[in-house]
């Protein structure tokens, strides 16, 4: 399994100073950004995460029979904590990290691809999160998502089903999600 801590209430009392000149991170009531983990008993998941946690159902994506990714909330972000369940693998599979703008993601984009670093998944933007981003390969083995202009919800957002990811691009991030790949 996966160790979570949980913690409430850090703050600090400076922003963030990139040394490559990258602007702040999208933070504050919104938390870090958002992870998605790979879980091998959706069922127990979500009675983890919505049971005794209370986040909240904000979208369904569909893969196949009881295979898909669901985005849960816990704060005005569309997700802090997705779901992905294509089989019997528990693991981190992305984390998020939001930037301002969406220069500031094709600027991160061009130091990636600078620095000859895996680009993952190509420039793209998610159907139901409205996110524009790329994922990059850690060196720990799970990828780092960089995006911006994710929807925000509130207590009368009610959850959608889809069945496709995104609106264009993100070339790889499919067959990587359907392949139950650790990114």
């Amino acid at each position: 399994g996966n160790r979570i801590e949980l913690f409430h209430g850090v703050t600090r009392d400076h922003h963030f100073a990139s040394p490559a000149g990258a602007p702040r991170f999208v933070t504050g009531p919104l938390g870090l950004g958002h992870a998605v983990l790979l879980v091998p008993d959706i069922d127990a998941a979500l009675g983890f995460w919505c049971g005794t946690l209370g986040f909240r159902l904000s979208d369904y994506v569909a893969f196949g029979p009881k295979q898909g990714v669901w985005f849960l909330h816990c704060n005005p972000r569309h997700h802090s904590i997705a779901l992905l369940h294509v089989g019997p693998v528990s693991a981190l599979h992305h984390v998020l990290f939001e930037l301002p703008e969406i220069d500031d993601v094709g600027r991160a984009h061009d130091r990636a691809v600078s620095a000859g670093l895996p680009i993952t998944t190509s420039l793209g933007r998610h159907r139901n999160d409205g996110m524009f981003s790329f994922y990059v390969k850690s060196p720990v083995g799970f990828d780092v998502e960089i995006g911006c202009h994710g929807v925000l919800v509130d207590e009368h957002w009610t959850p959608n089903r889809f069945v496709e990811g995104d609106v264009w691009g993100h070339k790889g991030l499919l067959e990587a999600v359907a392949g139950g790949e650790k990114s």
